[in-house]
């Protein structure tokens, strides 16, 4: 993060890839993770990385403010949100809508809210994206077993979803 955030670095922008809980866990921590967990069920994995997640955020939003109210010319003008591995929760988008988009009143949302609060709400433009790059199952194997999820889309459908990010980011890099 000191790397990508600090002040000699043109930053226009900020993505911020989130995953709703499908997040990738190296093979060499699945044990550890596994243990973590109360029930070894999908759901409690996908809110176990959620609140990782989470966690990621709020540091990334904080170095965000810092840089921001640094009054540096190359101060970051936006950040993108994108929820990534749509295919596997599309059939519970409304679900990800209410925890990821601004105003909706969640964790999540808080934390955007209490950025834009800190540095101003004209000075930042935030919006949340949902992105699916191409059709593939979840799978978390452990020594507990397997936990997986099927893609939900297809690979049109998320080259689709991969044309909204591309013309996001044109959008916001020809602003």
């Amino acid at each position: 993060m000191e790397y990508y955030f600090r002040e000699s670095r043109a930053l226009h922008g900020v993505v911020f890839v989130a995953a709703n809980g499908f997040d990738h866990v190296w093979p060499d921590k699945r044990n550890d993770v596994s243990r973590q967990l109360t029930r070894y069920q999908l759901d409690y994995l996908r809110k176990r990385n959620r609140r990782k997640e989470l966690d990621r955020f709020k540091e990334t939003c904080q170095v965000l403010a810092e840089r921001l109210l640094a009054t540096d010319a190359n101060t970051p003008r936006w950040l993108l949100v994108v929820a990534n591995k749509a295919d596997l929760y599309w059939n519970e988008i409304a679900a990800a809508e209410k925890y990821y988009l601004p105003g909706s009143g969640s964790d999540f949302d808080d934390v955007a809210q209490e950025l834009l609060s800190e540095v101003g709400r004209g000075n930042l433009q935030y919006d949340v994206l949902p992105l699916a790059t191409a059709p593939v199952d979840y799978r978390f194997q452990s020594t507990r077993g397997l936990l997986e999820s099927r893609t939900q889309l297809n690979t049109i459908q998320c080259s689709a979803s991969i044309a909204c990010l591309a013309e996001a980011l044109e959008a916001r890099c020809d602003a």
